[in-house]
Formats: C-alpha cells, sequence, structure tokens
C-alpha cells in the first residue's frame, strides 16, 4: 500500500507556455511501518535467549581456558624448577582457605607446607566472576616436581546455573584434561 502524496506545484515550460504540473511523492503507509516494527520485535524475541546462552556458553569457557592456563603454569613450573607448586583459594594471600570462590593464586610451595610464606613466590592468581559458580573436591591442588602419584588429584568443576557446566580433572600424576562426561560434574560437591 502506497500512499501518494502530492507535492506543491511546479511551473514547468513547455513550447513557451508555463504549465502547472503536480509531481506525486511515494511514502510508506502506517499499517506497512507498523508490520515492519511488528516483525523486528518477533525476531528480536525468537533471538534473544539463543544469544544469552549464547554469551553464558562463551563466559563459562573463558573461565575454565584461564584455570587451564593456571594449571598448566603451575605443573610446568613444577616440573622446570624442580619444586612443588600449590594452587589453592585464599582470602588474604598468606593461607589457603577453603572458599574457592575467594581469590585463587598458585605459589611455589618450597618447604611444601601448603602455606605462603615471605619466601614463597605467587606465580599467578584470579578471580572467579560472581555469575559462575565453581566447585573443587579438595582445598587445594599441589602439584609435585616429579610426575608420581604425589600430584593431587582433583575434578575442578565450573557451572552456569544447571544447564551449563564444564569440569576439569587433574589425574594424581599432573595430567589435566576436559572432562567429556557431564553425568559426572558435580556442581554441588563438597569439600574432602
Amino acid at each position: 500500500m502506497n500512499l501518494h502524496l502530492t507535492a506543491p506545484k511546479r511551473l514547468v515550460s513547455q513550447k513557451g507556455y508555463l504549465w502547472l504540473q503536480h509531481t506525486k511523492l511515494k511514502a510508506f503507509s502506517l499499517v506497512e511501518m507498523m508490520l515492519v516494527l511488528c516483525l523486528i520485535t518477533i525476531m528480536t524475541l525468537v533471538v534473544s535467549p539463543s544469544l544469552v546462552t549464547f554469551l553464558n556458553k562463551a563466559k563459562l569457557s573463558s573461565q575454565l581456558n584461564i584455570i587451564n592456563s593456571q594449571l598448566q603454569l603451575a605443573k610446568s613450573t613444577a616440573a622446570t624448577q624442580f619444586v612443588y607448586v600449590v594452587f589453592c583459594p585464599t582470602d588474604n594471600r598468606i593461607r589457603c582457605s577453603n572458599n574457592w570462590r575467594d581469590e585463587i593464586i598458585s605459589f611455589i610451595d618450597k618447604n611444601n607446607n601448603g602455606a605462603v610464606e615471605s619466601f614463597d613466590t605467587i606465580i599467578s592468581s584470579h578471580k572467579i566472576p560472581t555469575s559462575l559458580d565453581i566447585n573443587v573436591n579438595r582445598k587445594m591442588i599441589k602439584f609435585s616436581p616429579i610426575n608420581t602419584g604425589a600430584t593431587t588429584a582433583v575434578t575442578v568443576s565450573l557451572c552456569f546455573g544447571k544447564r551449563l557446566k564444564k569440569a576439569l580433572v587433574v589425574s594424581n600424576v599432573g595430567r589435566i584434561r576436559l572432562s567429556n562426561d557431564l553425568t559426572k560434574i558435580n556442581c554441588n560437591e563438597q569439600l574432602r
């Protein structure tokens, strides 16, 4: 439906005579504009839930990659410098806490006591965003200088609600892998 509007008359010269000519302007009708606005609204409502899910998955993957890189750094530091490295939450950067919602640090534990002392070196730190839940079934993860059974076996689970969840599994020899079995990822597991 096109609404034809007439513009002001203008003078046109033909064979020496001046004539008035009407020009027609084309525009959209109100109904056509309302229809386009309705379609845009419907498309936005259909796309927005999947966009939110996509952004949440991206946030979860990003945080999991950060934790994975910190664990890999701790593992390689233990192996290359032949020292014990501890990965744990802390509320004061002096001792490990039980709350994985606190800042997470990795440090070289020169005397292997699990506490940050003046001669120990912090090699990384990270804070998990409050929108994500992190659950670890140990108080700390300790990497030994030699790939033996002395490394702590642990599962680090990251969850966004009940449906989005991923986990990293650290074996007792220090191998870090992504868990593909979603049924074994527990977002409410308690510390041992």
